[in-house]
C-alpha cells in the first residue's frame, strides 16, 4: 500500500483541502507506483527507502524539496518518510528527506502483541 497527501477512498465525503495545497501529490503517488512495480518482485524496506528518496520532477518529487521560485510560506518539504511491514510490526522512521535522513528502525513487535482493548464493533 502506498500513499502521498491526498484522500482517494471514495467512501471519503468530507471536503479534501490537500489538492490545494499539495496538486502534485497524484504526480508524487504515480511516480511512486511506477517505482514499486519496477521493484518486483525485490521490494524490500531498503528499496522501497531509496524510492522514497526520489527526485523525478525535482524540487517536488516524492522526496520533495523547498522550492525557492515560490514564496517561502507557499514551500513545501517532506518532513518524514516511513516504510512499514506490517507482518513484522516494524517500522522505518526518516524524519526529515528521506535523501538525506538515515531510516531508523522501531520495532513494534512487543507492544503490537498486546491484546487491543477496543471491542469490535463498538463506536467509540
Amino acid at each position: 500500500m502506498l500513499h502521498t497527501n491526498h484522500f482517494r477512498s471514495p467512501a471519503f465525503d468530507g471536503k479534501d483541502v490537500s489538492l490545494w495545497a499539495m496538486p502534485d501529490s497524484p504526480f508524487r503517488l504515480e511516480r511512486l507506483q511506477t517505482l514499486a512495480r519496477n521493484l518486483e518482485p525485490d521490494v524490500s524496506p531498503e528499496t522501497l527507502q531509496a524510492a522514497l528518496a526520489d527526485h523525478a520532477s525535482y524540487p517536488l518529487g516524492i522526496c520533495c524539496h523547498p522550492d525557492d521560485r515560490l514564496d517561502l510560506f507557499e514551500q513545501g518539504a517532506t518532513v518524514a518518510s516511513v516504510v512499514m511491514d506490517l507482518d513484522a510490526r516494524t517500522l522505518w522512521l526518516a524524519d526529515g528527506n528521506p535523501c538525506s535522513t538515515p531510516y531508523r528502525e522501531l520495532d513494534y513487535r512487543e507492544f503490537l502483541s498486546k491484546p487491543s482493548s477496543v471491542t469490535p464493533g463498538v463506536a467509540l
